[in-house]
């Protein structure tokens, strides 16, 4: 299955909002998963429940969604996270409305996220090797290969490589997005 980053995103997303909560060395990433801190609507809360009481999550209340793609900001269809952490770190933050402060700025609060949620970071942590993510029904390393773009393609022979991008290909035509196959 082609990866597109939304564990590395809910980790940095968790992390800028609980940034005045935790520091990066005491953030609860270090022991529970992206997925089980940052719940998806669709499988975690209303699959199981049709009314869930959100009031009765802890605050901030950060949630993830499988939106439809035709539906994002240009902006963010337009960027690349991966290719410059520091700017788009900066620009999550100001999206979620908690903007770094020149302090922040100055004191590396940026760079100790990007640390934090860097993908040898998250992989190597015990709860990411060895946890089993229920929602999914499958353990939290399959959440974690190797972060490189284009990587899926290695899992499948190059007959298979090639019946997928066809597939790909035809189901995206006229859509306006783009699969990027390699760095």
């Amino acid at each position: 299955m082609p990866k597109s980053g939304t564990t590395w995103l809910k980790a940095l997303t968790f992390s800028v909002v609980n940034r005045n909560i935790y520091s990066p060395k005491k953030s609860p990433l270090l022991a529970t998963p992206p997925h089980e801190l940052v719940r998806f609507f669709e499988m975690d809360l209303y699959s199981k429940n049709q009314l869930p009481d959100l009031k009765q999550l802890p605050s901030p209340r950060i949630f993830s969604s499988h939106s439809h793609y035709g539906t994002l900001p240009q902006s963010i269809r337009d960027s690349d996270l991966k290719e410059d952490i520091t700017f788009s770190l900066k620009k999550l933050a100001e999206f979620l409305g908690l903007p770094f402060s020149e302090k922040e700025e100055k004191e590396g609060i940026i760079e100790e996220i990007s640390k934090l949620c860097s993908f040898d970071n998250l992989r190597n942590l015990e709860v990411n090797r060895t946890g089993f993510f229920e929602s999914a029904g499958a353990p939290n390393s399959t959440f974690f290969r190797k972060a490189k773009v284009g990587d899926w393609c290695n899992d499948l022979s190059p007959s298979m490589a090639e019946c997928f991008l066809k597939i790909v290909e035809e189901k995206l035509a006229g859509s306006g997005l783009s699969f990027k196959v390699s760095e």
